[in-house]
């Protein structure tokens, strides 16, 4: 099996699924999850299908941290805190867990930056972004 795309339920058939892992769990966007909010609790196909992802993935726990860097770019310092922060989220969207999941991970510096720029994107551009995202193609991994 390959993952995400066989084993992640609806990663290989929505693109909106694919976009949500590759895109708002990316390691620049993760903090930004709470803009997913609305679209993943909606009833849509897409919030029932990203709910079914994430009751597969807290219920068999198919992803080491190597895997779901390599699917988000997010490197989790043990799968436990993985996990951990995928419940939190899991809660956050369908139960009542008022306040967005923090990530524990190890952050990393883009090449040529000196970690003082500051500076997160703001929500709007990462709705643009992830809207942009969700337009593309889905990537597959190799």
């Amino acid at each position: 099996m390959s993952f995400p795309d066989t084993v992640v339920p609806h990663y290989a058939s929505d693109r909106q699924v694919a976009g949500f892992f590759s895109g708002a769990l990316n390691v620049e966007f993760i903090d930004e999850i709470h803009t997913m909010k609305v679209g993943a609790t909606r009833k849509t196909p897409y919030a029932r299908h990203l709910k079914e992802a994430l009751e597969y993935l807290l219920r068999e726990r198919p992803a080491g941290s190597r895997e779901w860097a390599l699917m988000t770019g997010v490197s989790f310092w043990e799968e436990d805190h993985l996990y951990g922060y995928l419940q939190d989220l899991y809660d956050y969207f369908y139960g009542d867990r008022k306040e967005p999941p923090v990530a524990r991970i190890r952050r990393r510096r883009r090449p040529g930056s000196t970690g003082r720029e500051g500076g997160r994107p703001g929500p709007e551009s990462v709705r643009r972004h992830l809207a942009s995202e969700l337009l593309q193609p889905v990537r597959r991994l190799p």
